[in-house]
């Protein structure tokens, strides 16, 4: 009689159904206990495609990488924690006989994530804490090729992976702490690892305050550009066109707010001509829908003067319009992206502000990603 006995295989796909299953655990204990608190928070710095170069003659395989977060905090030290990564990571340019070989003559590589998982923090000593992060990263690796011939394409690749991290912070305030960290989505050779400094918030309803619960509407009027978009050489170019910013806030303490943007971000036209007898006109522009935060100082730079901080998350629409001849072509195209910006109010009564802003976020366009910039002035309502 032959006994066959079952081994069970544990596959990565397991792991993360039960990393998932754990944190929608914890948060659903959140419903039974009361929640400690919860906060938000931005970083940015270097992010490192694990991936080697081999023997390509052009390589790049780091590049400014960013990430926001936030999470639920169910005791002191424990938390639910969601977060979006942003890595911009290998450039790579083929040798010759490669690329004759394969149709490609060079990629770039992006990679974004989103990480659902658990923060575990402990107290090292007085402001410094320690933080270790476990979860699920389900990602999107954009890849963007170019022939010998010069003909674009671009697909994406969507997978599941670990998420490790580790921590420090610094508390600047009671509500306020800067940290650093160590990010690690580990797939591979599809693996990423993102150093960053950045802040982190609470967002603890102040009830007591009389900021709380307060909304304020503004806009804003100003200069956009489109930095991947250079007019030098070009005759007839404006890269650094009209902008401008409608948005809404709601505080959830005296100096956090959350924040919806409408923008029209940077905006670019040329016209010329091609081998001197050919006309041609180039029409680009960016806008965006933003959600995100506010975080003003807690105290005024001079009386009735105050700095203000902005990070989010942007829903960016680019399009690019372009006629040669006669022949014409519209391009578009759809991305999350981050947000981040900074500026100053001035408040000339209790509910009414000068405000002037720089705003900036990154778009995907045909000639490349770009970074936008809003530069404004404007006024803001509070109610």
């Amino acid at each position: 009689m032959n006994t066959q006995i079952f081994k069970p295989t544990l596959t990565s796909k397991h792991i993360g159904l039960g990393l998932v299953a754990l944190a929608c655990g914890v948060v659903m204990n959140a419903a039974q206990a009361e929640i400690e608190g919860v906060y938000v928070g931005a970083g940015a710095g270097v992010g490192v495609d694990a991936r080697s170069c081999g023997a390509a003659p052009s390589c790049n395989r780091t590049n400014f990488s960013q990430k926001i977060f936030g999470g639920v905090r169910l005791t002191p030290g424990l938390a639910a924690e969601l977060n979006q990564f942003y890595f911009r990571g290998l450039d790579r340019a083929n040798a010759d006989p490669v690329a004759t070989s394969t149709g490609v003559a060079s990629t770039r590589e992006s990679m974004d994530a989103t990480a659902l998982g658990i923060n575990w923090e402990v107290e090292l000593l007085h402001g410094f804490t320690n933080q270790i992060r476990l979860g699920w990263a389900y990602t999107r690796r954009e890849i963007l090729s170019l022939s010998p011939s010069g003909v674009a394409t671009r697909r994406n690749e969507y997978s599941g992976m670990p998420y490790l991290g580790a921590g420090l912070e610094f508390s600047l305030t009671s509500d306020v702490r800067l940290f650093s960290n160590y990010d690690f989505l580990i797939g591979g050779h599809n693996s990423h690892h993102l150093f960053s400094v950045g802040m982190v918030a609470d967002l603890q309803s102040d009830k007591r305050s009389s900021e709380f619960g307060k909304t304020y509407v503004g806009g804003a009027l100003g200069q956009g550009s489109v930095s991947k978009l250079s007019c030098a050489g070009v005759e007839n170019c404006d890269n650094t066109r009209m902008g401008g910013k409608v948005y809404m806030g709601k505080k959830i303490t005296s100096n956090v707010a959350l924040e919806v943007n409408a923008m029209r971000l940077g905006s670019v036209r040329a016209s010329g001509l091609v081998g001197g007898s050919t006309p041609y006109s180039l029409d680009a522009k960016a806008e965006a829908l933003v959600l995100g935060g506010a975080l003003r100082l807690p105290t005024e730079v001079v009386p009735d003067l105050t700095g203000v901080g902005r990070l989010g998350v942007a829903y960016v629409r680019t399009s690019l319009k372009s006629t040669v001849g006669t022949a014409s072509g519209n391009v578009a195209d759809d991305s999350m992206q981050p947000f981040w910006g900074y500026g100053l109010e001035y408040g000339l009564t209790k509910d009414l502000k000068l405000t002037g802003s720089i705003d900036a976020s990154k778009a995907n366009m045909s000639l490349g990603r770009a970074t936008v910039r809003l530069v404004t002035l404007g006024a803001q309502a509070d109610f």
